[in-house]
C-alpha cells in the first residue's frame, strides 16, 4: 500500500510539472528544488528457439517503467529515488483480484557533493562495475546492454539472451546481492577537468555485495575513466550521443569481495572478482556521427563446482550451475551510424550492430551473439524507436540457438 501511495505522489508530482511551466523542476526555496521524470520502455518480442516456452514465442514486455524524484537540498546535496514496475513474485498470493503489477524501489541514495572531484553517493545504487553497468538505462544504443553485463555480482552472475529480457541456461551462478542490480554502499566519484582536451573521472567503493557472503567482508569497486575532447561528467554515461559530442573514452575497472560463497561439496570460502577494460568513441565522420564501444570482461568463481545456499535448504546448491560454466572471459564490440534530419538535429536514422562472444571455463557456459537494427529518433534518447534482430548461438551442442526479433518504443522525460 505505501508503494503505491508513493507511486501515485510521484505521478502527481510529474502532472503538477507539466501542467505547470512545461518544465519537469519544482522550486521550493531559494536553493531547494524538486525534480520529476518518468522513463518507459516497451518492446514486442518474438523468441524463435527451445530455450523459450510456446506461451513466450510472441509477447509484449514492459522492459523498465520508473518515475524519478530527485531532491536538491542545498548546492551540495541531492537525493535521488527512483521506482520501477514490477510484475513478478511481488504480487500478494492472498490478493487474486489486483490488477497490473507493484512499484518497488531501486536507486535511494544521497549525493554530497562539495566539488565535481569530490562527490559521494550513500544508499542504494549502482556499483560502477563496468561501462555499462553505468551507461543509464534511457541512453543505451543496440536495444539494450550486451548479454555478458550481467556477470557482474549484484547482476546475477549470469549471462541472458533474447534482448536481455531471458537468463541463458548453465550460465548463471546465481550470486546476487540484498538489492538487485544496485547495491548497498557509498561510492566516492569525482570529475576532474585536466586541460581543454583531456579529463578523467575516478570511482572507488564499498557496498554489502553477495548476500551469500560466509563473513563480514564486503564488496569492493573502483573504476578509472579518461576522455579525449568532450567530456562525460556526470556518473552514468550514455551508449551513443546522436552527434551532440565528440568524444574518445578509454575506462578499467574492477570489482571483487572475499568469501562471497561456500562451495557446495567442500564447504570452502569462494572470492568473486571481475576486472574489464573498455574504449568508447563518440565522434563526427561525413553527414552523421560514428559510435563505437568495445569491451573485455573477465570473471573468476575460483574454478569451484555447485555453490552452497546458505539462505535456503543445505540440501540443495545455489543452482544446479557449476561456477566454471559461468566465470571465464568475453569481450563486446557495438557500432551505430546516425544519420540527422535536416529539420532537427536531435531526430534522424541510426543503424547500429552489436557483436559479443563469451568463453567458460567449461564450454557450456560459452556462447556467441549478434545483433543487427536500427532506431528511428524523433527527439534523441527522449523519444526513439527500436527495430533490432538478435542471434545466440550457445556452444554447447545440446542447446539450440536463440532468435529473436523485437520492436521498442523508448521514452524519457
Amino acid at each position: 500500500m505505501k508503494i503505491r501511495v508513493m507511486a501515485l505522489v510521484l505521478g502527481g508530482l510529474v502532472l503538477t510539472a507539466a501542467q505547470g511551466r512545461a518544465q519537469n523542476k519544482l522550486q521550493l526555496a531559494e536553493d531547494v528544488s524538486l525534480s520529476v521524470g518518468f522513463l518507459l520502455q516497451t518492446h514486442y518480442l518474438h523468441n524463435d528457439s527451445d530455450l523459450v516456452g510456446p506461451r513466450n514465442e510472441d509477447e509484449i514486455r514492459i522492459r523498465r517503467a520508473r518515475l524519478r524524484l530527485r531532491g536538491d537540498v542545498s548546492p551540495y546535496v541531492t537525493a535521488i529515488l527512483q521506482t520501477e514496475f514490477a510484475n513478478d513474485n511481488l504480487r500478494d498470493p492472498n490478493q487474486p483480484a489486483l490488477s497490473g503489477g507493484n512499484m518497488r524501489v531501486i536507486d535511494a541514495y544521497i549525493t554530497l557533493k562539495p566539488q565535481d572531484s569530490f562527490q559521494l553517493l550513500v544508499g542504494e545504487h549502482m556499483a560502477p562495475a563496468s561501462r555499462q553497468n553505468l551507461t543509464a538505462a534511457g541512453a543505451l544504443m543496440a536495444f539494450d546492454r550486451p548479454l555478458q553485463n550481467n556477470k557482474t555480482l549484484t547482476w546475477g552472475t549470469r549471462s541472458v539472451a533474447a534482448m536481455q529480457t531471458r537468463t541463458l541456461g548453465y550460465t548463471s551462478a546465481g550470486l546476487k546481492g540484498d538489492v538487485d542490480v544496485r547495491d548497498l554502499g557509498a561510492t566516492f566519484f569525482g570529475f576532474h577537468k585536466l586541460n581543454d582536451r583531456l579529463s578523467a573521472k575516478h570511482y572507488l567503493g564499498a557496498y554489502q555485495g553477495s548476500d551469500q557472503v560466509t563473513d563480514s567482508s564486503k564488496r569492493f569497486t573502483g573504476r578509472l575513466q579518461l576522455n579525449v575532447f568532450d567530456t562525460e561528467p556526470g556518473y552514468f554515461n550514455r551508449s551513443t550521443y546522436f552527434g551532440e559530442k565528440k568524444t574518445v573514452g578509454f575506462g578499467a575497472a574492477f570489482d571483487t569481495q572475499n568469501n562471497a560463497a561456500e562451495a557446495f561439496e567442500t564447504g570452502d570460502n569462494v572470492d568473486y572478482f571481475w576486472y574489464t577494460l573498455d574504449a568508447f568513441a563518440d565522434v563526427p565522420v561525413g553527414p552523421g556521427s560514428l559510435t563505437v564501444e568495445g569491451a573485455y570482461n573477465n570473471l573468476d568463481l575460483d574454478g569451484a563446482d555447485l555453490l552452497a545456499n546458505r539462505r535456503g535448504s543445505s540440501e540443495d546448491p545455489l543452482t544446479r550451475t557449476s561456477t566454471r560454466q559461468v566465470e571465464g572471459d568475453g569481450f563486446y564490440v557495438q557500432a551505430g551510424y546516425f544519420i540527422p534530419s535536416r529539420s532537427e538535429n536531435s531526430s534522424g536514422w541510426q543503424p547500429w550492430a552489436m557483436y559479443e562472444e563469451w568463453r567458460g571455463t567449461d564450454d557450456a557456459g560459452s556462447y556467441d551473439a549478434f545483433r543487427l537494427g536500427l532506431t528511428y529518433v524523433w527527439r534523441g534518447h527522449n523519444a526513439n524507436v527500436k527495430l533490432g534482430y538478435e542471434r545466440l548461438s550457445p556452444k554447447d551442442g545440446n542447446q539450440p540457438n536463440a532468435d529473436t526479433v523485437a520492436l521498442g518504443l523508448f521514452l524519457l522525460y
